[in-house]
């Protein structure tokens, strides 16, 4: 038959909830988990994040600048001395690009006579690649050139900025002819 059991314990079931003993062995958390976010690709390529110096350069906002110039200066002399200076850091950026440009065809010709004859595709991929930054070279000293007829990619930047001038000329005009004359109504 069965058995009762009066006089024993009853046993503790385990819950989830007990404690399993610690020991040195055990390793922490910390190893396992990582608290950084990971990055995006958009900040691991540092050629995107980076304007170059031409881009900065040709992206600021000339109109405003001479729109400023015009209604303080108002001369044709600060158009023309403006008009040279600009025309000079323009040049500047250009060769400092160019620079860079041939410091990098060198570069990769110093690669092709290192890999030599051992492997034709990377040599092929590399002469491409000097083939891209000669172009570049090109392209560049032709800008520098049509720089100095007010030609090429500089040409958005001293007409933007001689409109500004007009205007602001036209401006500081209006604004003295307004004090002269007192007002209008």
């Amino acid at each position: 038959m069965f058995k009762f059991n009066f006089f024993k314990k009853k046993p503790v079931p385990v819950t989830v909830a007990t404690e399993l003993p610690t020991s040195q062995n055990v390793p922490s958390a910390d190893l396992f988990v990582d608290s950084t976010p990971p990055h995006s690709a958009a900040t691991t390529n540092p050629k995107e994040a980076q304007p170059t110096k031409l881009t900065l350069f040709l992206n600021k906002d000339y109109w405003n600048l001479g729109r400023r110039d015009g209604y303080l200066y108002h001369t044709a002399e600060s158009f023309a001395i403006w008009k040279k200076k600009t025309k000079a850091e323009f040049q500047l950026v250009v060769d400092q690009l160019i620079q860079e440009k041939s410091t990098q065809r060198l570069t990769l010709l110093n690669h092709i006579v290192s890999i030599g004859t051992m492997h034709d595709a990377t040599s092929s991929q590399l002469t491409n690649a000097i083939r891209e930054v000669e172009s570049d070279i090109e392209r560049l000293t032709t800008q520098k050139e049509l720089s100095a007829v007010d030609e090429g990619w500089i040409m958005s930047v001293l007409h933007g900025y001689q409109l500004g001038f007009t205007q602001g000329l036209k401006e500081y005009v209006e604004g003295e002819a307004l004090l002269k004359h007192g007002s209008l109504f």
